[in-house]
Parts: C-alpha cells; structure tokens; sequence
C-alpha cells in the first residue's frame, strides 16, 4: 500500500487510491492519504459513498487514532463539507476535548482557528473556550523560547483571549530576544494590537519594533493588507510618521488605482496628516478618469485647504463637472462643497457657483430632494453657497432654513449633555449674554454662544434655536465666543484637532470674527463633576485671550 501511495503522491491522484482502497487501508494511511487530497484541494474527486466508508471507518477507529490523526480528520472532513453537527465530527471533538491537555501549543492555535468557521455546537464552544484554559496553566512548560513562529503565534492567541498582564509580557520578553523579528511575525503582532485593551500602552517597544519592520519592507506587503494594518494602527491610536510615509510612497512608485489612494487619504485625513505629493496623485488620477460614485473627494480636499494647500490639478477637475450637462446628487454635492468651502477659506477657487446658481430651480430642487434623503449636509451646503453668493431667490433661503431649523431642534432634543447650566455658574457674577442653540443662515450649528460684557439674559427661557444673524444685529462691537460639543468622531485620532467638516464650520466661524471653543464630549464626560466648572472657565479664559 506505501507503495501505492507514493506512486499516487507522484502522479497527483491520491484521491483515485482512497477511493480503491478505503476498506483496506491502516490508519496510517489513510490519514496520510487524506492530508495529501487537502494538501492538494483534490476535495471533489471524493465521493458520496467514499465520504461514508472514511466516516464509518473513523467513528469505528476513533478511541484508538492518536491525537495527530484526529486533528487531521476535522480538518479533512470539514473540507469535505461534513458538518460539526454530523456523528463522526462529535465523535472526534469529544475525543480531542477529553485529551485536550495533551495537546501542544501548536495543534490548539490550529484547532481555535479551524473551528472558528464551523458550526458553533455546544461541544464546539466548550473546545474552543477551554484552549485559553490549557495554554495559560502549561505556559511555564511549553513555552518554547527557541520557536520565533510559534511565539509570535502565542502572542497572538494571549492577546486575542485577553490573558492577563504578566503572562502577555513573558511572551513579551521572549520574542524581544529574537528582534529583528522577521515581517510575517511582525505583521501578526500588529493584527494583535485590538485584542491589547488597555494593557496597549505596556507593549509599545514590540508594537514599535514591527511597525518599523513593515515600514522596511512595505514594498513586499498587498496593498489591501497594508491599508488594513494602517487602518488598525490608527483606530487604536498608535501613530507612526514612518509607516504612512513608507505607504505614501509606496503608492506613488507603484502607482496604486484611485480608489486604494483615496482610502489612504482618508485615513490620513483622519489623523489630520497631511502628504501634498499623494495628493496631487490623486488628483492627477481624477483628471483622467472620472471618479465612481463611491469616491467623494470634497472631505479630502477640504482637510488639505483648512491645512492651507490646494492641490494641483483641482481646478481642471472642478471645470469638467461643471461641463456635464447632466449631473446628479452625488456629484452636485461634491461640486457644491468644494466651490463653497474652498472660496470661503480664500483658496482663489471659484469655477462655475455663478453657473450652478443661475438654475434656481434646480437648486431648490436639490435642497428638496436632500430633506427627503435626510441628507442635511447637502442643505447646509446649498445654504452656505446662498449667504457667499446671495444669488438664491429669498424662498428658496428661507425654505432651507426652515428645514435646518427643524432638523436641529430634534438633535438638541435628543442631545443629553448642555453646558448651559455650568455657564451660567462660570458668569454667575459677570455682566456676560449666553445664547443656546445657534444656527447660522449659512447652516452652522453649534451649542452656545458667549457676548460679553452685555446685559445677561436667560438663554434657558428661549426653547427654540436662534438664528445667529438675528442675534447679532444688536452685538455690533461686541466680543463673541461660539461654543461647540464635539463628538469624539469629528476629531483626529491621534490629537485633539478637528478634520473634515467640523474642521471647516470652525475655520468659518473664526474667519467672521468669532473665538471658537471646541470641547470633546467624551473628555466631559469622563471627567468628575468637581473638574468641570474650573476646566471650562479656564478654557474659556485661554480662547477669549488667544493662548488656545
């Protein structure tokens, strides 16, 4: 039969010989044959009625087949298509479950990953959730100091189950002894930092190590792959200069499509990072193909204008919209966005608003169709694009208005953090106004504003939201200090500056004369209740003096 089996080995037909000689087989090769149909994906060329004599022959065997062999027949069989739910396959896993301490550290990362995919049976979660069990309790004898895979593979499983501290960092230390770790183990370390939780900050030498590993050899990593580990990285706050400028580069020299760059800026945008070159790559993209759907570049842009650039070749790419005859919402908005906000930042764009403008009815049309979408970005767009132009008709301003006004009052109702009460102890004894609830004709919201050394009055007593305009009229000379809560997703992941939209409403606010606040929710609300009345005067204090 060896023989047999080494002639089938040769001439790739493993599958012919198991089904000739299922009945006849040792086990040894039987499960020899097998590893080499999956080894060779050869999973067709099994029949029904072979699949069924491998069962019976597997459920008759199974308390005498070493634990090698077990494991080989789940993964075999789950190949076939044979359920965890099937006679043979809880066969087999209640066997491996009652010698589960037997088994090395190797076969359970094999097994947890295996049987992650099957059908989730009691017997399954109770393998599965006893693994974590076994390794911590045999940490100490089988940890083998010498095998960089298999502690890169540990350090892995440790972090994704959550073990505690110490036993993370002794695996830790000994995959320290082995730096420079080689890009494979580097890049599985980096797939560990989600599971790390709060113990992240404890791991930055190992973390920094294969950051610098992949920032090497980016050259040697998919693209797609890389733009997920960038993506990790970030969300979990770990910020490396080196990595986005080794992938930077990496999509200029091999010339990346325009979306993948476009995935890139985006997740450069959202650590307020800013790499002109990409940027005038994308655009020199844009300028030869036009851009799906699915790609909405006026964030981008805006990020880099706030950041005071402007991309080459944004203009030619402005004036090709503006030459379809026919556009629809989607490319409307984005031509809409960059024309106001990049003349409203006094970037010297200004290509075709007085074109769009002139069609008025095709404007109040957009703003209908964006109230039906609950598309109120595009509102605040058309409404911002009025107040620069003053071309709209007074029907169309104030119907979006009114739309806007609506809108937020639901979203003040629904917000459950107000400052209103902390600032009327932060001027308890000062001769200062406080409004609550702004919008601006232009479409800027935000949550408080400040006129000092006015005649107080009670903000509270005005359930509705002010008109920004109207309030002013009677402020003329007077300082101003608009207040906004920020949600933790309008700021930059790795510090506290605004990007995308926010970044911009703040920009025109201090560009008309404003001090602007900006205070993070997420740092309120984590802050005790005796900080915060001292935390906001002071914050105030430093914006109305400039020092912020």
């Amino acid at each position: 039969m060896s023989f047999e089996l080494s002639d089938a080995s040769d001439s790739a037909q493993p599958a012919q010989v198991l089904i000739a000689n299922v009945s006849s087989m040792t086990d040894r090769d039987l499960f020899s044959t097998l590893t080499k149909i999956s080894k060779e994906q050869k999973v067709n060329g099994i029949d029904e009625q072979c699949l069924r004599h491998i069962c019976n022959r597997i459920v008759r065997r199974a308390r005498f087949l070493e634990i090698d062999d077990l494991i080989t027949g789940v993964k075999c069989l789950s190949q076939f298509g044979v359920t965890s739910q099937s006679i043979v396959m809880q066969t087999i896993l209640q066997l491996i479950r009652k010698n589960v301490n037997e088994l090395s550290f190797k076969q359970i990362f094999f097994l947890d990953l295996l049987l992650k995919e099957v059908v989730q049976t009691p017997l399954v979660v109770a393998l599965r959730q006893s693994f974590p069990f076994v390794v911590r309790n045999h940490l100490d004898m089988q940890m083998n100091h010498d095998d960089i895979k298999e502690l890169v593979s540990l350090f892995h499983f440790c972090s994704k189950h959550r073990f505690y501290l110490r036993d993370l960092l002794r695996v830790c230390s000994a995959l320290e002894r082995h730096f420079p770790l080689d890009l494979a183990g580097s890049v599985s370390i980096l797939w560990s930092v989600p599971s790390l939780g709060e113990n992240f900050d404890s791991f930055q030498v190992i973390v920094q190590h294969s950051v610098d590993v992949v920032s090497n050899n980016v050259c040697k990593i998919d693209v797609q792959h890389l733009l997920k580990l960038i993506e990790v990285l970030l969300l979990r706050g770990f910020y490396s200069e080196r990595l986005l400028i080794a992938a930077s580069s990496k999509a200029i020299d091999e010339h990346w499509n325009l979306e993948s760059i476009h995935v890139l800026l985006k997740l450069f945008s959202s650590i307020a990072y800013y790499d002109r070159n990409l940027l005038d790559k994308y655009f020199a993209l844009i300028s030869e193909e036009a851009p799906s759907e699915t790609i909405s570049f006026d964030e981008i842009v805006l990020n880099f204008a706030v950041a005071n650039y402007i991309p080459k070749g944004l203009q030619s790419v402005l004036e090709r919209l503006n030459s379809s005859e026919k556009l629809n919402s989607m490319e409307d908005r984005r031509r809409l966005a960059l024309m106001l906000n990049l003349e409203l930042l006094e970037c010297r764009i200004d290509v075709g608003a007085d074109l769009f403008l002139g069609d008025k009815d095709r404007v109040t049309q957009l703003i209908q169709s964006s109230q039906e979408n609950n598309d109120w970005e595009c509102v605040k767009i058309v409404l911002q694009l009025d107040c620069f132009k003053k071309n709209l008709s007074k029907d169309s301003s104030d119907y979006g208005i009114s739309l806007l006004k609506n809108h937020f009052c639901s979203a003040v109702q629904s917000k459950k953090i107000s400052f209103a009460p902390v600032l009327k102890r932060v001027f308890a004894n000062h001769q200062h106004r406080i409004y609550n609830h702004i919008l601006s004709e232009s479409g800027i919201f935000f949550d408080h504003l400040i006129a000092f050394n006015c005649d107080p009055i009670d903000g509270n007593e005005h359930s509705g939201i002010y008109i920004l305009e109207d309030v002013v009229k009677d402020l003329i000379g007077t300082n101003l200090l608009a207040i906004s809560l920020r949600d933790c997703k309008e700021y930059a992941i790795n510090c506290d500056r605004l990007v995308g939209q926010s970044a911009f409403e703040s920009a025109i606010l201090k560009s008309h004369g404003y001090k602007v606040l900006d205070v993070s929710m997420r740092q309120w609300n984590n802050m005790p209740e005796w900080e915060r009345l001292p935390f906001l005067s002071q914050r105030i204090h430093q914006t109305q003096n400039g020092s912020e």
